[in-house]
């Protein structure tokens, strides 16, 4: 059985030459994806540079997302027991 994957996965390798660089890239990428501008692919500047990989299942929900974390596990050590999940309704708030 394949591990579970959430809805939306990133593959990412950064460089930058300093850590302000590398978090002023990170935050940049960052609005980046949240205007749907990503996908799979180079960028590179000055001081920072990435490697990228964005995949996105919009079928995979949340709830079906943890049952296959559930089968999984079930699957790998016999026992279904999931600790620390929440619901979709408890992640909201």
């Amino acid at each position: 059985m394949d591990k579970p994957h959430r809805a939306v996965r990133l593959t990412l390798k950064m460089e930058a030459d300093s850590p302000h660089e590398l978090a002023t890239a990170l935050m940049n990428f960052a609005v980046q994806i949240e205007r749907g501008e990503v996908s799979k692919g180079v960028s590179g500047g000055c001081s920072s540079g990435a490697i990228y990989e964005l995949l996105h299942a919009p079928e995979q929900t949340h709830e079906a997302y943890f049952e296959q974390v559930r089968e999984y596990l079930a699957s790998k050590s016999g026992n279904a027991e999931l600790k620390g999940a929440c619901t979709k309704e408890q992640q909201d708030q």
